[in-house]
Parts: C-alpha cells; structure tokens; sequence
C-alpha cells in the first residue's frame, strides 16, 4: 500500500507540471485565437514566402526563437505549431518537415542569447559567465540552426523518400556536421590553422546538404565529399608522420 501511495503521489506531482505547461499553452493560444494574431501571422508569412522560401525560413526561424524564450519545451511547441509552422506548410513544404522545423528552432531560444535559459543553468552550475556560456552553446550545437532548413530542402534527412535517397542523405549529414564541427572547434586529430578549419566547414556544409535540395545539390554534395577525402586523408598523413618523428 505504501507503494501505492507513493507512486500516485509522484504521478500526481508530475501531471502538475504537465498541466501548468498546458494551461500556459492554452492561455496563449486561445489569446492568439481571439486576436486574430494567428490568421494575420500566418497571412504575413504566406505572403513574405511566396517565391522566396529561404526568406520565409529565415524568418520563421527567428519567429520561433522570440517566442520559444523563457518558456519550457511543451508549450513551444504548442505554440510554435500554432503559428509558424501552417505558412510553411501552405506553401508545400513537407508536414513533418514543417513541424521539425519550427520545433528545432522554438526550442535552440535555450541556448540562443540573450534569455538563454539552458545556458545560463549550465553556467550557474560551471561557475562559468552566463553570456560566454551562451555563446559557446551556440557553437557547439550549430547545427540545431542548419540541419531544420535542411529538413526543408529535403525531407530525406527525417526519413521520407526513396530509401537510397534517405540513406545517402542521412551518412553525407552525419559526416558533414562531423566535418564542419571539427572546423569550428579548430581541432580535428590535432589542432589546425583558421585557413584549414575554413576548408573543413565548407566540406561539411556542402555534405550537409541534401544531393535532392535542388538542381546541382548532387554536384555540391560530390565536391564535398571529394573535399573532405583530401582534408581528412591529409590530416591523417600530417599525424602520422609527427609520431614517427
């Protein structure tokens, strides 16, 4: 029976949380409802995005930065959903693609300044500088920022499509957040001068991006990967070579 108890108990105050998110969501939806801020959001959207997909994106995306501050990643989403992602999906984009998108982005406000709550936590806990802290974040989990309009371009990165399509897309991102991260970090199997982690961001970018984006993707996509051979093989060499001596 104590076991019983105990475990209502921690249900109970586990749906308490829920809840609270819900009605927060709910509140700001039904705010949204009533306003109209949703059909004119959306109309402003459509209208901004029609011809100009990659203008739409940059601006969903900071959309659901703005709004996804301060707030826990239930009702971002609630929220986000709400109002960024029906544009994209009324102008073609991929549902799933569509929702991916305005999630990853609602919920990168974590670690994205000024508010970044997730950050500033982590920060509090190293004894580190909440600004730095936010900024480094930002570095490190760069790709929250670019694998969503990938998802966009090409919906074979989240699984929809020809197998082969999605299993190329899939191994050339994988190795090309790998690559990019590496140039970022300046540091690979050693440590590398700005030049050369320039080459290793530009490889990965362009193996980041899916051979079915658009017409050419296939050609950036092969000199990526043709780029990255050369800079790896190379960089394995060099290492070699310093422990021998």
């Amino acid at each position: 029976m104590r076991e019983i108890y105990e475990t209502v108990r921690d249900t109970g105050r586990g749906a308490v949380d829920i809840v609270i998110i819900g009605a927060m969501a709910g509140m700001i939806i039904g705010i949204i409802e009533v306003t109209g801020l949703g059909f004119g959001l959306t109309f402003v959207l459509i209208e901004f995005g029609e011809g100009n997909l990659l203008g739409l994106m940059v601006l969903t995306a900071m959309i659901c930065i703005i709004l996804g501050m301060g707030m826990p990643t239930t009702a971002i989403y609630f929220l986000v959903a709400t109002l960024a992602a029906p544009p994209l999906i009324k102008l073609g984009v991929n549902p799933l693609a569509a929702h991916m998108f305005v999630l990853y982005f609602g919920l990168v406000s974590l670690i994205t300044p000024p508010v970044a709550v997730a950050a500033f936590v982590a920060a509090n806990l190293a004894g580190s500088r909440p600004m730095e802290t936010a900024v480094t974040s930002v570095r490190i989990g760069w790709t929250a920022l670019v694998v969503p309009m990938m998802f966009v371009l090409s919906p074979n990165l989240i699984l929809q499509g020809d197998m082969l399509d999605v299993l190329l897309a899939v191994i050339t991102a994988f190795f090309g957040v790998w690559l990019a991260t590496a140039g970022i970090m300046r540091y690979f199997v050693r440590e590398m001068s700005i030049p050369l982690c320039t080459l290793f961001i530009v490889a990965g970018l362009a193996m980041l991006l899916p051979a079915r984006a658009f017409d050419g993707a296939g050609y950036i996509d092969a000199a990526g990967i043709a780029l990255a051979v050369l800079l790896t093989g190379k960089e394995l060499i060099a290492r070699q070579q310093s422990r021998a001596l």
